[in-house]
């Protein structure tokens, strides 16, 4: 009888498990607030305005299949490149839910912009920004703001944006609508209720 090392197993399983984890989510949503839920079908929002959201949980899923038969020629390598393509198209089932979950968001709210066709502009990036809320660390600098485009996108919206350093009145019009959105956060911060 061959030994078993069931602590072995154990750690190998737990480290395989994280590696799906941590490779199945998509990197926005790996910076966005989230909790982890360990039980139950449905999940509730208490958003920021006090608007309540309710739904089931959608499930992601992908299968790793291993044909016994190759079982002697199978490598850990091979298990590792089945295990990511897994996480890859666990990724992408949740990436679908989560952007479509924002659209849906943003629409109900008011805070889409239908370009119409047209090209990104730094024009059209300040008129976005007017409509959503933004938060600032305590040194009044804004949060980081995440934009997810295709990568054919990224070099045209990376000179659209610099635009709004190198150009005087677009430079000019951002600064006044942080400014704006500081102040607005300020009277948020100073209007929230304490609880204690």
């Amino acid at each position: 009888m061959l030994p078993d090392f069931p602590k072995v197993k154990e750690k190998i399983l737990e480290a395989l498990s994280k590696r799906i984890q941590t490779r199945s989510m998509p990197w926005l949503f790996q910076r966005a607030k989230h909790l982890r839920y360990h039980e139950g079908h449905r999940y509730r929002i208490v958003r920021a305005d006090g608007s309540v959201v309710e739904d089931e949980f959608k499930e992601a899923s992908s299968k790793i299949s291993l044909d016994l038969s190759q079982w002697d020629s199978i490598t850990t390598k091979d298990i590792i490149a089945r295990i990511d393509t897994a996480a890859e198209e666990i990724e992408s089932q949740v990436a679908r839910h989560f952007y479509g979950e924002i659209s849906k968001s943003a629409e109900g709210v008011g805070n889409v912009i239908d370009a119409g066709g047209r090209p990104f502009t730094a024009e059209m990036y300040l008129e976005v920004l007017e409509k959503v809320q933004l938060d600032f660390y305590e040194d009044g600098t804004p949060h980081e703001l995440a934009l997810v485009c295709s990568p054919n996108m990224a070099p045209r919206i990376k000179a659209e944006l610099q635009r709004l350093h190198d150009e005087p009145e677009l430079a000019r019009r951002y600064n006044e609508l942080i400014e704006k959105k500081r102040t607005e956060w300020r009277e948020r911060e100073n209007s929230r209720k304490l609880v204690g």
